[in-house]
Order: C-alpha cells, then structure tokens, then sequence
C-alpha cells in the first residue's frame, strides 16, 4: 500500500500525496490523478497543478511529471493548452475489467443473475458436458450515470455455499474471491482476448448507443491447476480506455 506524506504547502493547498515508492513516479502520480478523477474529486473543466507545483509536491524531476500528465492524455483522462493542463470532459477512465476499482459516482447493477443451461462454446471452455447448467451473472457498469461496461460471467455449478453466495450482490473482489473462500480454488491463470466489433442488440440496450456501434469486447479465462473456474466477457462503448499495470521482470 502507498505510504502518504504531507508536504509543508501553504496551509489553503496542503494536500498529503502518496511517497513515491518501488514503481516508477510517473506511474503513481498518474494513478493518484486518476484515482482523483474516477472519485468525483475533480471534475471535467478541474486544472492540475502545474508542472512545476507538481514536480515540487512530489520530490521528482518535471520530465517525471511531463511523463505522467502523458500518459493521462493517452487515456482521455486530461487535456493540456497554454493554459494548463485540465480534467477531460469525457468520461473515458476504465481500469481493467478484472480486478475492478470502483469509485464515487461508479455504480455496478447485477442486472441478470440466475442458472441457466450452458451455452455449447461455455461449456468446452469450463470442460462440461453438453446441456450441464451453470451460473450466468450479468452486470452493468455506469459512471456518472452514463453506461461504462456491460459484463457477464459464466460459472460452473456444483458448489451449493457457492452458489447461493454467487447468486446475489457481491463485494469489490468478485466472484473470485467468493469461489476461493467458500471452495478453495484460487486462480493462478488468467487469459484475456480484446477486439474490436459491432454491437449487437443487447449490448447497445444495455450501454445506450445505436445497434450496430463500434465498441470494444473481451473475455476472460480464469484458472487453476485443475481448470478453468470462471469464464467472461465485456464490452464498453466508444472513447473508452483500458489501462493494464503490470511488472516486468528482469
């Protein structure tokens, strides 16, 4: 977790910033501006410090902070003129699908949830028979109450604690978490499969545009030595961004 340190700013822009710890600066101070935005902290139309202010509040070299108001722009996030550098008006932050981070303004509907006979392709992929039944969750995301991401998981049965958990409201972690807890599985693989397409008519009921919309669509396979536990899949509207963070070894 990120430590906190509060500079000694004049008492109207004390503010406490996260120290700059293992990964690169402009990583985090991109992710605490980003982290601001989702939270309804700041606002389209909102400036950023400048520069200068930021390479001060933050102990690092302006070329650090160039760096990550850049990759900020890259998202859609904020937008720099003479004038400085501002929140955009578009609400286009979408962190990655899995794990999901949910801030204020941010709310995730469990639209559809039930058992339901597999679809043939789910049940090659969770390694069941033909006609076996499974859990289909499918879920809404909006932001600022404008649709973010239409999403639905497919998980195998078996399990009766499972299930019953499964088939409510869950918390931030995700079904995940709740198969590890109640079964003991836990995933150690995962797989994602991005492209782009054409909405079909549920998807752009659910996320509010024209059939026929270009949109961005994914799935996910989760698993473990025995198999895969959970399978997914997403797709979000136009001028949205997907964001990874990860390590890269040496």
């Amino acid at each position: 977790m990120l430590g906190h340190t509060c500079h000694n700013l004049p008492r109207r822009r004390r503010r406490c910033v996260p120290d700059v710890e293992r990964r690169p600066a402009s990583v985090q101070i991109a992710d605490h501006y980003r982290d601001r935005i989702l939270a309804g902290e700041l606002s389209p139309g909102d400036r950023l410090p400048s520069a200068a202010d930021l390479a001060a509040q933050w102990h690092v070299a302006k070329q650090t902070v160039t760096r990550a108001v850049g990759r900020l722009q890259v998202e859609g996030a904020v937008y720099t003129t003479p004038r400085g550098t501002f929140v955009a008006s578009d609400d286009r932050i979408i962190r990655s699908p899995r794990p999901i981070r949910h801030g204020k303004g941010e709310r995730v509907k469990l639209d559809e949830v039930g058992i339901v006979l597999a679809p043939n392709y789910v049940a090659e992929l969770l390694d069941l028979e033909p006609g076996a039944m499974v859990i289909r969750r499918q879920e809404v995301t909006t932001l600022r109450g404008k649709p973010q991401m239409l999403s639905v998981d497919w998980i195998a049965t078996g399990n009766v604690m499972a299930e019953a958990e499964l088939l409510g409201p869950l918390g931030p972690d995700g079904p995940a978490a709740v198969i590890a807890t109640v079964t003991g599985r836990r995933v150690t693989h995962a797989q994602d499969h991005i492209e782009g397409r054409e909405a079909d008519a549920r998807e752009a009921h659910a996320l509010k545009i024209p059939v026929g919309s270009a949109i961005l669509a994914g799935a996910h396979v989760w698993s473990d030595q025995e198999g895969v536990i959970l399978y997914g899949e997403w797709v979000m509207p136009p001028k949205r961004v997907v964001s990874y963070s990860y390590e890269v070894a040496e």
